[in-house]
């Protein structure tokens, strides 16, 4: 689980680097990148930072997590780019979906469901692939 997890938060961490170079009446595709990477780039700085906890306060990476998720739910919340929405909340969604599995391993370690961690990860890491190639990266 720590592997998993530690690359999930590495992911997220630079989930920021991810949306650099976004750019391109309604809310231009560019300008919903950039409202994105914004307002998450603080924040995924703030993550990565915590990284060092992870394998000695796995609870402590858990509500970094939250608080990143937060951050990114509000950014996605602030995008009326249809294209850049939806892309936003798929990931926003993943995420939320990875961060429960995470609580539920960090809650009973001893009966962690490696394959539900595995997939939701993967889930996660695809749709902020999509986000970033939304945004033409």
């Amino acid at each position: 689980m720590k592997k998993n997890a530690a690359a999930f938060l590495g992911a997220i961490a630079v989930s920021g680097l991810l949306l650099t170079g976004c750019a391109g009446g309604a809310q231009s595709k560019e300008d919903a990148c950039k409202l994105i990477q914004s307002e998450v780039t603080e924040s995924a700085s703030q993550l990565q930072s915590g990284l060092s906890s992870l394998s000695s306060d796995p609870e402590a990476a858990v509500t970094q997590l939250d608080d990143f998720s937060g951050t990114f739910k509000a950014a996605a919340d602030k995008v009326t780019n249809d294209e850049v929405k939806t892309a936003a909340n798929d990931s926003v969604k993943a995420l939320n979906d990875f961060i429960d599995v995470a609580k539920t391993a960090v809650d009973d370690p001893q009966n962690v469901d490696q394959t539900g961690l595995t997939d939701s990860l993967t889930k996660l890491q695809d749709e902020f692939t999509t986000l970033g190639n939304t945004c033409s990266l």
